[in-house]
């Protein structure tokens, strides 16, 4: 299916006198990449090893990374609540309990 096929908003920017020839330009490498690419994958098993191995790694290394970046973000979120939260406990490890009040009421 060629780019062209897209509509009008694909006409739009390929008719806008600043960004058209860049855009028509930019569509016609992508088409033209993916097609030798997928023809690439159909024919040549190699190919088509590597690039399976390919995106492994990259989910592989996304998913470390995710991980790695949620585990820092918990813990310096535990950091930040415990910061904000006064501790019971003074310098020497003892628990201070704040002075209790009683209220009398009067009959």
């Amino acid at each position: 299916v060629p780019i062209e096929s897209i509509g009008p908003a694909y006409q739009r920017l390929a008719n806008h006198k600043h960004i058209g020839t860049t855009v028509v330009q930019s569509a016609r490498f992508l088409d033209m990449t993916t097609s030798w690419l997928g023809r690439a994958l159909r024919v040549n098993p190699v190919i088509r090893l590597l690039f399976f191995i390919y995106l492994m790694f990259i989910h592989l290394f996304l998913t470390i990374l995710i991980h790695h970046l949620q585990a820092r973000a918990a813990s310096e979120d535990d950091q930040a609540v415990s910061a904000a939260v006064d501790s019971p406990f003074d310098s020497t490890g003892e628990l201070v309990l704040p002075p209790i009040t009683v209220i009398h009421k009067e009959d």
